[in-house]
């Protein structure tokens, strides 16, 4: 599969985080960053088309309306 690289800086506290994450899982940080990625950026085309959608319009909702489509 074809890459991309990507400079990526991170706070100190958050990169402590998944370097022990990738530590507890034996993985390279790099690795560890790529299966967070991976599960919190969904392949979209694999989602039913209507949940596809439902999702696609959370990223124009505010905090407030977030909420309460939570609950």
């Amino acid at each position: 599969m074809p890459t991309q690289d990507v400079l990526l800086r991170l706070p100190n506290p958050l990169y402590e985080r998944i370097k022990q994450r990738a530590d507890q899982a034996r993985h390279s940080v790099e690795d560890e960053l790529i299966d967070v990625l991976a599960t919190a950026v969904p392949v979209v085309d694999e989602l039913p088309a209507g949940l596809a959608e439902a999702v696609a319009s959370l990223a124009t909702l505010d905090d407030g309306d977030l909420w309460d489509a939570a609950r």
